[in-house]
């Protein structure tokens, strides 16, 4: 009865350890905090705000990198998530890549474009046949309704106190190589892939946004609703 009682223990401490080591490990390697969006604040003078939505759920555990044509960490999207960035108007270029993956997966892509004093533009991480790369998206032609999901529940930032750190030169070396990828590209698709312009702003994706989706994105402020007939 006794030996019973022991073994019962051991195995009631064991599992308890168990559990805490797990939640130990799990809290140790989620450097993001995930919230519903608040709603967007209005622009400062001279100024854009850029969407950048990761919508899918493939490569769930790894988050994709934003920088800026500086080399300077814009944020972050882990799998269905989004963070949005206030940046000046005018020439813009970003640069994405996924720092813990090799090869074609964490390959490096970029984009460009002139924006528009007072827009909002969107940029989205996506999983094509050579790998997570950055696309300008076209709203004229494209099914919204991933986005309404991620921009309604899926805001997210970096934990306070673990920020990201980008190593100098892995950050050059990734910049010289979406340049390299992006002047091999044949002059449309760099213009419809990777050139953000009128069909990537808020205007157009609110066009395309269907009663549901009012409803979700009703407390974000990035859509005007429409009158109902």
């Amino acid at each position: 009865m006794v030996d019973r009682m022991r073994r019962d223990s051991s195995a009631r401490f064991l599992i308890v350890l168990l559990v805490i080591l797990g939640a130990a490990a799990c809290g140790s390697g989620n450097r993001h905090a995930v919230r519903a969006a608040a709603a967007f604040q209005p622009l400062p003078a001279g100024h854009v705000r850029v969407i950048f939505t990761r919508p899918v759920k493939t490569g769930w555990g790894e988050a994709y990198v934003i920088a800026s044509a500086r080399g300077e960490l814009l944020g972050e999207t882990p799998a269905e998530s989004y963070f949005d960035a206030v940046v000046p108007a005018g020439r813009i270029v970003f640069y994405g890549w996924n720092h813990k993956i090799a090869g074609d997966y964490g390959r490096a892509t970029m984009l460009e474009g002139t924006l528009v004093e007072g827009h909002t533009y969107w940029v989205i991480v996506d999983l094509t046949k050579d790998g997570f790369e950055l696309l300008a998206p076209n709203f004229e032609i494209m099914n919204v309704d991933s986005l309404t999901q991620v921009i309604a529940k899926h805001h997210v930032e970096l934990v306070p106190g673990q920020p990201s750190k980008l190593d100098a030169g892995r950050v050059r070396d990734q910049m010289e190589e979406a340049r390299e990828r992006l002047a091999k590209q044949r002059p449309a698709e760099r213009i419809m892939m990777r050139t953000l312009g009128p069909q990537s702003t808020t205007a157009m994706f609110c066009m395309r946004v269907d009663k549901l989706g009012w409803k979700e994105l009703a407390t974000t402020g990035l859509c005007e609703r429409r009158a109902t007939p």
